[in-house]
């Protein structure tokens, strides 16, 4: 059987997976300013933090630049065991039988709209925050956000930038809300804490 690692997805996970294997060793790095890819740090002139667009561009060119063969838009469908130890990923193009596996899909792929009563019956729009592209669509309308977590905060943030009708966040109990600078300096990695000794300065 072939030596070779098939690897599912190829988002930030995937990616810095590849890049592991690639040079046979797998090392765990969460927090270079703060997203960054192994061996390839998002460049300063980007800002503290990236834009989405900046950020997918940045992927873009990680992946070109690891040479490796990426096959976008096939659609893995069923992974098994094989008799000789190894493993048969089910595709839509097809099979790929290798030694190894790797799957790197992402916990929170496929979005979740929980079944609340009356919910069939609601005549506005119900979207997941996946969903939610532009905050000038809902301009003077009242929008509800359920949730109090980073995607719902992120969405009150652009939500505020334009008129609206009364708006307001559902949440079962309050969240820690910290700012995301303090003094002009990202406080991020007073949470995370330091990837290595040069991560920059940290607030007491």
């Amino acid at each position: 059987m072939d030596e070779v690692v098939v690897i599912i997805g190829a988002g930030p996970a995937g990616l810095c997976a590849a890049y592991a294997l690639q040079r046979w060793g797998l090392r765990l790095n969460t927090h270079h300013r703060y997203s960054g890819q192994p061996g390839r740090p998002i460049p300063r002139q980007i800002g503290a933090f990236p834009t989405r667009d900046q950020y997918v561009a940045y992927l873009v060119d990680y992946a070109a630049d690891l040479g490796l063969p990426i096959s976008f838009g096939v659609r893995a469908t069923r992974i098994e065991r094989t008799d000789g130890g190894g493993w048969l990923v089910h595709t839509d193009q097809g099979t790929v039988r290798r030694r190894h596996a790797i799957v790197a899909t992402g916990s929170d792929r496929a979005p979740h709209l929980p079944a609340w009563p009356g919910r069939d019956h609601f005549l506005g729009e119900l979207i997941h925050a996946g969903a939610f592209r532009h905050a000038n669509d809902y301009m003077d309308r009242r929008v509800p956000i359920v949730g109090a977590g980073n995607s719902a905060f992120d969405i009150g943030n652009y939500l505020s930038r334009v008129p609206l009708g009364p708006s307001w966040i559902s949440a079962h109990r309050g969240p820690t809300v910290a700012p995301q600078t303090l003094w002009g300096i990202p406080t991020h990695p007073c949470w995370s804490g330091p990837a290595d000794s040069r991560s920059g300065p940290r607030i007491a």
